[in-house]
């Protein structure tokens, strides 16, 4: 069965059903189970109203320290380029492979609930499996320093938004292959039971433009 109609026939089950839903639908296919669980993990933690309105709180009421210039683990820290729900993103030079990666932290006054660590690796784990040339790679999952953090490939360009801002207007033909590359990658996460869920200008990154002026 594709991960979807796992995920669709388990998820809305009482938690103690999901196993034993499980054991009939995914049968000897570990690697079905393995995705379709961590989408049932991230569903679980979603339908959680005191841990999403914790997490907006915490993330939204406090300031959340600078890590430019540090060194966490084997990565140096160089700039912010990125925030959300979920974090902060940084580029950062990895020091054993000598090349500059993506780090998304979840905020260290976060790292005591269990439940967002888990949620957190859950992303991870599934982002991981998709390979498409409009999706970035995910290269691994670390914890440092008392900071839990997903290590991502850096794609040198602009946002859509700063682009967005940038234009009067485009041509249909820029319009179709940018929705096209856009759609496709949302297909490939769907495939496999992935719903991207803050699809927008500020998480498209146009990796290579022409000089439309």
């Amino acid at each position: 069965f594709p991960v979807t109609i796992v995920f669709d026939a388990v998820a809305d089950l009482p938690v103690n059903e999901q196993r034993a839903r499980l054991d009939l639908l995914c049968g000897e296919d570990p690697m079905l189970r393995s995705r379709v669980e961590d989408l049932l993990e991230a569903n679980n933690s979603a339908k959680n109203d005191s841990l999403v309105d914790y997490l907006q709180k915490i993330v939204s009421n406090e300031p959340t320290p600078s890590l430019v210039g540090q060194t966490i683990g084997h990565f140096h820290i160089i700039e912010l380029i990125g925030e959300g729900g979920m974090g902060q993103v940084y580029l950062a030079q990895d020091l054993r492979l000598s090349r500059q990666v993506a780090l998304k932290f979840l905020p260290a006054k976060l790292s005591h609930r269990a439940d967002l660590i888990n949620l957190f690796s859950s992303e991870a784990r599934i982002a991981s499996s998709l390979k498409h040339p409009n999706i970035v790679t995910i290269h691994d999952i670390g914890n440092s320093a008392g900071y839990n953090f997903i290590v991502m490939e850096f794609i040198k360009g602009r946002t859509l938004r700063e682009h967005l801002l940038e234009r009067v207007k485009f041509e249909m033909e820029e319009v179709c292959q940018l929705s096209v590359q856009v759609l496709n990658a949302i297909q490939c996460a769907h495939v496999v039971g992935i719903v991207h869920c803050d699809i927008k200008p500020e998480n498209v990154i146009l990796e290579r433009y022409r000089d439309w002026e």
